[in-house]
């Protein structure tokens, strides 16, 4: 059943793609992105980082395909992003993570 189940993943790929979201500023970047879209300034807003690093964040979840911009500085989830962010709320909720601790935004 296991083998099954994994069959046709690449684990190169799915490791580049868990990486991309393992971050805490990329959480809260697409939890941002999940509610609406958003311009860069309430980006950096909502993350607390200044422009080079909220670049280079944003760069990381574009490369990933989880982000593209609608236009120039107004960032949307791709239908991927979607999917991994929400994947990524009920995987911390099916290991009774996300409840405590810092809120997510």
């Amino acid at each position: 059943m296991a083998q099954q189940v994994v069959r046709g993943i690449d684990s190169v790929e799915l490791a580049g793609m868990l990486a991309a979201i393992a971050h805490p500023q990329r959480l809260t970047i697409l939890f941002r992105l999940l509610a609406c879209e958003a311009v860069h300034k309430s980006l950096a807003r909502v993350t607390g980082l200044k422009a080079g690093p909220l670049y280079y964040h944003l760069r990381e979840l574009r490369a990933a395909g989880f982000i593209g911009p609608k236009v120039r500085d107004l960032y949307v989830l791709t239908p991927m992003g979607r999917e991994v962010v929400l994947a990524a709320v009920a995987v911390g909720r099916l290991c009774g993570r996300g409840g405590s601790g810092k809120a997510l935004r």
